[in-house]
């Protein structure tokens, strides 16, 4: 015998009245470093299929708007301690910059086909796609699993 069991995970920042940033297909997911300076994708790229706009996934402060290394970036704290990273823009919005309060849904930039979304809890990166993949998903699990958290074996 299978059990499904339902695996939900938690995003950094309450999602409540999220919009998610850009519209498109995953083709990069996260995978999380195993040490701070060691190899790993703090984030996850979206593919666009072309210029699109990039909005504000919440109401927050800019705390970056710039180019890094040729590659055009926007930084916004969503919540205390709690910070989205959109990146490989196209272009930045007029009118992003440090220390401006945007709210939800506004224009950040446009996208340039990818896109990178990240999320970051203080110093420590997490997977960004809870955060807007809407998405419940089952797991199956073996009875031998399932009988070991079940008190009434």
């Amino acid at each position: 015998m299978q059990v499904l069991v339902a695996a939900v995970v938690a995003c950094a920042f309450p999602t409540g009245d999220a919009v998610a940033p850009v519209r498109g297909e995953v083709v990069s997911r996260y995978a999380a470093p195993s040490c701070a300076r060691c190899a790993g994708r703090r984030g996850i790229t979206v593919d666009t299929g072309g210029h699109l706009p990039v909005v504000a996934t919440r109401s927050g402060r800019i705390t970056f708007a710039g180019d890094v290394a040729g590659v055009l970036w926007v930084v916004q704290e969503v919540a205390p301690n709690v910070r989205v990273t959109y990146g490989r823009l196209s272009s930045i919005a007029t009118g992003v910059s440090e220390g401006v309060e945007i709210p939800r849904g506004a224009t950040l930039g446009g996208s340039s086909g990818r896109v990178h979304l990240g999320v970051r809890r203080g110093d420590r990166y997490t997977d960004p796609l809870p955060c807007w993949a809407r998405r419940v998903r089952l797991v199956p699990v073996p009875e031998s699993v399932v009988g070991a958290f079940n008190p009434s074996r």
